[in-house]
C-alpha cells in the first residue's frame, strides 16, 4: 500500500539496547567515520562538505560528550560509516522488519550490499539540506538516543517532497554525483519565488528513539537533528522500486552496470524472499551462513584496505 508511494513510520521497530552512541563507541573500538560541516552556499551533496575523517571515539568525545553549547565549531555530523568495515561485529543485530528484507544489490554484488547498513551520528543541531538519495534509491532509517535522553524527546526532524511532483526539479539542476541540488530552502521557502512549493504535498516527522522511517526511492528529504542520536540506514532495491530504477538508470553508472543483464533469477530470488513474510537478521537476509562465511566475503577488504575492526572480527 505505501511502498514507493508515501513515508512511513514504524514505532517500536528497532532495539535500543546495544545501539546508542555511546555503546557503539565502547563496542565499536576500531572505527573511523567521516565527518562533514553543513555549507548552505555549497553545491555538494545535501551540501555536506567532508571534512575529514577521524576515529569514532575521538569524534564522540568532541561532538557528544559536551554540552551542546561547548562543542566545536563548525558542528561536524558523523557520516555513513559501514558497519561490515568499522564494526562488524553489530552486524548479526541488525534486524530487518519483513517489509524491508528485499534488496537485489546484496544479491549481484556476492552478498556484500556494497556500503549499506551504515551508522550516521547526528549531534544536536547538525543538519542535511534537501537532497535525494543515489540513484534515487528507497531507504529506510533507525534512530537511537543516548541512555540519558527522555524516550518522549525527539530526535530527528524529516521533511519530505512527494517523488510524484515534478514541479519541484525545476527549481533545482542536476549535478554529477548529487541527483538534484535544489535552489529553495526546505523549511523556509521564498515563495515568491518558489511559488509552486507552495503546492506540492510534503510530509513532515519528527523521529523518537526506536522509530524507523521509510522514504520511497526519489524523494527530496531534508533533516533537523534536534537531540543527539544514532541512525542506522540503508538503502536498497526491492521489486516495488526496481522498475522506475530501470527506467531512469544512468547506462554509465556503476549501479546501474551491477545490475545490467542478471537476467530473472535476481527477480526471483526477490520474490521468494517476499513469500518468507517474516522478519531477518542482517546475516539472514544477506545469506551468510556463520561467521566463516562472513570472513569469505568480506575478508578481502580487510587485507586490500586499512580495517582493523574487520581484520580482528575474523581473525
Amino acid at each position: 500500500e505505501y511502498a514507493t508511494q508515501k513515508p512511513v513510520v514504524l514505532t517500536g521497530a528497532w532495539p535500543e539496547e546495544g545501539w546508542r552512541p555511546e555503546e557503539l563507541v565502547a563496542t565499536c573500538r576500531h572505527a573511523r567515520i567521516r565527518t562533514f560541516r553543513h555549507d548552505d552556499k555549497s553545491e555538494t551533496w545535501a551540501r555536506q562538505v567532508q571534512v575529514g575523517v577521524a576515529p569514532l571515539s575521538e569524534y564522540y568525545a568532541d561532538y557528544f560528550e559536551p554540552a551542546p553549547n561547548q562543542r566545536p565549531k563548525p558542528l561536524l555530523y558523523g557520516f555513513e560509516m559501514e558497519l561490515k568495515k568499522h564494526c562488524p561485529s553489530k552486524l548479526k543485530h541488525v534486524m530487518l522488519p519483513s517489509c524491508f528484507t528485499e534488496d537485489a544489490f546484496h544479491l549481484i554484488t556476492n552478498r556484500t550490499g556494497l556500503g549499506w547498513p551504515s551508522v550516521l551520528f547526528g549531534p544536536q543541531g547538525s543538519v542535511t539540506g534537501l537532497h535525494i538519495d543515489t540513484h534515487r534509491l528507497p531507504f529506510w532509517i533507525a534512530v537511537v538516543a543516548p541512555k540519558t535522553s527522555s524516550a518522549e524527546q525527539p530526535l530527528k526532524r524529516v521533511r519530505i517532497f512527494s517523488h510524484q511532483d515534478v514541479r519541484l526539479f525545476k527549481y533545482g539542476k542536476s549535478l554529477p554525483g548529487v541527483n538534484m541540488h535544489f535552489y529553495f530552502d526546505p523549511w523556509r521557502p521564498d515563495l515568491q519565488k518558489f511559488p509552486d512549493v507552495a503546492d506540492t504535498i510534503v510530509y513532515e516527522t519528527e523521529l523518537r528513539s526506536g522509530e524507523m522511517l521509510y522514504i520511497p526511492g526519489g524523494s527530496p528529504h531534508a533533516v533537523i537533528n534536534l537531540a543527539d542520536n544514532v541512525g542506522v540506514s540503508m538503502n536498497y532495491l526491492d521489486l516495488k522500486s526496481m522498475p522506475d530504477f530501470v527506467r531512469k538508470c544512468n547506462k554509465g553508472s556503476p549501479l546501474c552496470g551491477l545490475l545490467a543483464g542478471k537476467g530473472e533469477w535476481v527477480i526471483t530470488a526477490m520474490e521468494n524472499r517476499r513469500k518468507l513474510g517474516k522478519d531477518l537478521n542482517y546475516w539472514e537476509f544477506a545469506g551468510i551462513r556463520d561467521l566463516a562465511d562472513f570472513c569469505q566475503v568480506h575478508g578481502s577488504a580487510a587485507k586490500e584496505e586499512e580495517l582493523p575492526a574487520l581484520a580482528e572480527y575474523c581473525a
